[in-house]
Formats: structure tokens, sequence, C-alpha cells
């Protein structure tokens, strides 16, 4: 930290030392041009005052004259200042470091553009990543309401099911006693007529079976057609959902 302060006041002194010399070159030169431009327009018309008032004058013991010639003149051009070594180096020092700084600038400048492209391409994937999570987020929405939906089909099915498991124990209960009390009326030896007519009315057991069978299928089926008929009206609205996503997607984009 102390030799770059070093540094500066180096630099600054440095600076300095060129403006003030700057500064002098500037007032010799505009010095030395006024000289020349007076040896050139003043000089003349003093001289040739002079000589009227010397030729106007009785007295000759006194006589003044203002004279330039050319090698005044030229010593007057060519008498300008020229830069010292100890100067040039100051100069080409101030030069160097401000080639120096220049370059630095530059080189800041090129970083904060490779930055400010890396935190656009940042942006870009944050929002990517943001999409997908919302697609995800939408995409565990649906499956749960379909795990849901499947949940409560099942469990209507069971209860079908163990509706129709009942009618059909209870049936085979019923005939079981229906059986018992033909084989007690046996004995009472009702006539034949009776029993065929007893027969005709009433179903077997045998029968009460496959009735309920064919009931439990029907109902099975018909469960079955509602759950796939509930699965495409589910499928449909999915598809709905996706189209509307991608349709919002596209004007976003």
């Amino acid at each position: 930290m102390s030799m770059r302060l070093r540094l500066l006041n180096r630099l600054f002194l440095r600076i300095f030392l060129l403006c003030l010399l700057i500064f002098k070159l500037h007032f010799q030169n505009k010095f030395l041009r006024l000289r020349v431009i007076f040896s050139f327009v003043v000089a003349p018309s003093v001289q040739l005052s002079l000589e009227q008032h010397q030729s106007s004058s009785s007295s000759s013991d006194s006589s003044f004259s203002l004279h330039f010639d050319q090698t005044d003149v030229d010593a007057t051009a060519s008498s300008q200042p020229t830069i010292s070594p100890d100067l040039s180096a100051v100069f080409a020092d101030f030069q160097a470091a401000l080639s120096e700084q220049i370059f630095a600038s530059q080189r800041l400048a090129d970083v904060r553009k490779e930055v400010d492209a890396i935190n656009a391409k940042v942006d870009i994937m944050a929002k990517r990543v943001n999409d997908i999570q919302k697609d995800a987020e939408a995409t565990k929405e649906a499956l749960s309401h379909q795990l849901l939906e499947f949940q409560s089909s099942a469990q209507e099915n069971h209860n079908v099911i163990h509706a129709h498991l009942s009618e059909l124990v209870d049936y085979i209960h019923r005939g079981s006693a229906d059986k018992k009390g033909e084989g007690g009326s046996r004995g009472l030896q009702k006539p034949a007529n009776t029993q065929k007519e007893g027969s005709a009315v009433t179903p077997s057991f045998e029968q009460r079976v496959q009735m309920a069978q064919r009931r439990i299928v029907q109902t099975v089926l018909d469960a079955d057609a509602n759950r796939e008929s509930q699965d495409a009206a589910e499928r449909d609205r999915e598809r709905r959902r996706k189209e509307a996503r991608s349709l919002k997607r596209r004007r976003k984009d």
C-alpha cells in the first residue's frame, strides 16, 4: 500500500512538473513571438521617429537610435528552448503509466462484459429450472388426482363386490334352510302335485347360486365399464391441461 502511494505521489509530481514545463515553454514561445513582431514592426517606426527628431534638433551632442539587424532576428528565432533529457524521461514514464491505465481499463471493461454474459446465461438457466419445477408440480398434482380417483373407484368396486357377496351368502343360507324344510316336509307325505307346484314356483339352490353369480359378474362388468369411462375422461382432461400449458409457454416465449 505504501509503495502504491509513493508511486502515485511520484506520478502526480511528474505530472505537475510536466504542466509547469509546458506552461513555461508556451510562455517563452509567446514572448519570443512578441520580440520578433516588435523587431519587425515597432523598431522601424522608432528608428524613423528618432531620425526625424535628430534632423530637427539643433543640438549635435546627443544621438539615439535603435537598430535590429538580421542577425538579431535570426538569433531570436533560433533561441527556442529545448526539452532536457530528465524531462523527456519524466514524460516517457508518464506516457507509459497512462498506457498501463488505459490497458487496465480496457481489461476491466472486457471482464465486465464477460460477467454480464455469464449472468444472462445464469438467468436463462434459472428460468428453465423454474419452468421444469412448475411442470413437475403440475404432473405431481395430476398424478395425485388420478390416484385419488383410482382409490375412490377401487373402494366403490370393493363395496359393490362386498354387497353382492353378502347377497350370495344370504342366498346360500336361504337355500340351505329351504332344503332343510323340504326334508322335514317329506315326512308329512304331501301329494306329488303340491311338490311339483312348489318346485315350479320356488327356484332351487343351484339356480339361486347361478343367479347370484350372474348378478355379481354383471355388476363387476358395469363397474369396469364405468371405471374405463372415467379413465378415458381423465385422460382427456389431462390432455387438455397439457395443451393449455404448452399454449401458455408459447405465448410467454
